[in-house]
């Protein structure tokens, strides 16, 4: 499945899960910022849109429904993504939606939800680092980062301290439950460890079935 595919079939159940208003908003697309988001920076660190929810609906603490533009959710945690569109949005709005806007955010974080906010001049001119930005949370999330892990991709860190806490050795599914990602991205990112000398691989055989943390990485 390609990302126009994967983008209508995001619609589309999303759209069928609703009704009234809120089935409306993802109808007829999403905005642009918002789509640019999902082929730029979402798509190619994932390759799918599971657990991935546009137009969510949040009520804020007075009780008013209030739409974030993506929400992340997971058993143990919960993540907010806010596009900031280009024009001049910015530029006309009054103190009153300036201070609404810090509020809703404020709302966000005392829920529980991490929040991150992209704009449209990241989207388009820095959309590797918004991957690694959204990747590196996510594996955050999952446990701490080793310093010595800072300079390698953020799935990868992850991909680490996963390795680190389990007693077996790590597997492309540990990975692909854990962060939402495909198995084939999964199983790339194994082997990509591997090859760099990060994991050790673990064979039955010929076959590997598995990975463990080297004790001495190779330079």
């Amino acid at each position: 499945m390609d990302f126009d595919e994967a983008y209508s079939a995001l619609l589309e159940d999303t759209a069928r899960e609703r009704v009234g208003f809120s089935a409306d908003r993802v109808a007829n697309g999403l905005g642009h910022a918002e789509r640019l988001f999902l082929q730029t920076v979402w798509w190619p660190a994932f390759g799918q849109f599971d657990n991935l929810y546009p137009e969510y609906e949040v009520h804020d603490f007075a009780d008013r429904g209030r739409y974030i533009d993506f929400a992340y959710i997971r058993p143990h945690y919960r993540i907010a993504v806010e596009i900031d569109g280009k024009g001049t949005h910015w530029q006309n709005i009054t103190l009153e939606q300036f201070n609404d806007h810090a509020r809703r955010q404020n709302d966000l974080l005392i829920d529980g939800r991490h929040v991150l906010r992209f704009t449209y001049d990241q989207l388009t001119r820095l959309p590797k680092s918004c991957q690694q930005t959204v990747v590196q949370l996510i594996g955050r999330l999952s446990g701490d980062v080793r310093q010595d892990w800072l300079g390698i991709p953020a799935l990868n860190q992850g991909t680490l301290d996963l390795a680190a806490h389990l007693d077996r050795p790590i597997r492309a599914k540990d990975v692909a439950i854990r962060f939402g990602v495909t198995s084939r991205t999964a199983t790339r990112h194994l082997r990509e460890l591997a090859e760099s000398g990060w994991l050790g691989p673990e064979t039955r055989g010929r076959r590997v079935h598995g990975y463990r943390l080297a004790r001495r990485r190779r330079r």
